[in-house]
């Protein structure tokens, strides 16, 4: 079975994403991968609405499974901290979230944490992909989790809220919501509804996080960013404009973040692995302490500029 167009379309540390093709593509962003039979630092997921439909194994020193389980990684408003264990794997597909709750039964409103039960329909369908027993090779995990998944997917009629979620991140979200009511003939208050009652979240709010994954993606391309650069590209009024979002919804500055990644790329291509990983744990865990801390105020009072604990869910390379 072909699930992408290329070998892989993105990859961070121990993540690697393949872009679907065929009957896939029309409900799939991308078939992910996440390798963690090594030992692997804490690391910030993104914020990001789209589900993922996830494989949990989990392999001893010998590379045995020892315990596998389907889950859903929901909606992230907020960014949030993934501690992989040693010999952690997560296989899964990262679903359009204006087409999940149709095909899937997963609405985005409803899975809001980072490991939620699938529906049930779904989950009893999966249910034999977590026999420890099977033993299959990765390859075979992915066809497999593809083919069950494809033979329980509903199919979706496309009505202006599911065209107006495609149509924000083609443009990158940059679209304004006017514009967008306007194409698909109808007043503001009708696509907010609509598409909140789909999506869980405004037009608005959609459009807020596909800018900042498009600035975050940009900034990974480059050892150096240009920030000024990268904030015109992602559809931001200006720099602070893009530095402003992107701390509200990471938690951490554009340039820290960026710094955060690419430190996970290195631990992939060096030798020195172990004591890359120690140092970035050790590194990672005084963030995350600190950004906790300084979200609260005096007397323990939530301070203004959010919670600031964060990083990426799905598994996702983003």
């Amino acid at each position: 079975m072909v699930i992408g167009t290329h070998d892989i379309s993105a990859s961070l540390g121990g993540y690697r994403e393949w872009r679907p093709a065929g009957p896939l593509a029309r409900y799939c962003e991308a078939v992910w991968h996440y390798d963690g039979r090594r030992a692997a630092p804490p690391h910030r997921l993104l914020p990001d609405n789209k589900p993922s439909l996830i494989l949990y194994t989990r392999h001893d020193a010998l590379g045995r499974v020892t315990d596998s389980s389907i889950v859903v990684s929901g909606s992230r408003m907020q960014a949030d901290w993934y501690r992989p264990a040693a010999g952690d794997c997560q296989t899964g597909l990262r679903l359009y979230p204006e087409l999940a709750a149709e095909c899937a039964g997963i609405c985005p409103r409803d899975f809001r944490g980072i490991s939620e039960p699938p529906p049930e329909g779904m989950g009893r369908h999966l249910e034999p992909l977590t026999d420890p027993g099977a033993g299959l090779p990765s390859g075979a995990v992915v066809a497999q989790l593809v083919s069950r998944f494809l033979s329980q997917a509903r199919d979706v009629t496309l009505r202006p809220e599911h065209r107006a979620a495609a149509m924000i991140r083609k443009s990158g979200g940059r679209i304004p919501v006017a514009d967008l009511a306007r194409r698909l003939d109808l007043c503001e208050r009708q696509l907010r509804r609509r598409f909140e009652a789909v999506m869980g979240i405004t037009p608005k709010a959609y459009a807020r996080l596909i800018r900042h994954l498009t600035a975050v993606s940009l900034a990974d391309r480059q050892a150096i960013p240009d920030w000024a650069d990268i904030a015109c590209m992602a559809g931001y009024f200006d720099q602070s404009h893009m530095i402003r979002d992107i701390r509200e919804l990471t938690g951490t500055s554009p340039a820290r973040l960026h710094a955060e990644r690419r430190a996970e790329s290195e631990i992939s291509n060096t030798e020195n692995q172990a004591s890359v990983i120690l140092d970035l744990t050790v590194r990672n865990e005084r963030i995350r302490e600190n950004e906790t801390y300084c979200s609260f105020g005096a007397g323990g009072q939530p301070a203004r500029r959010g919670h600031g604990a964060g990083w990426r869910t799905n598994g996702s390379v983003r």
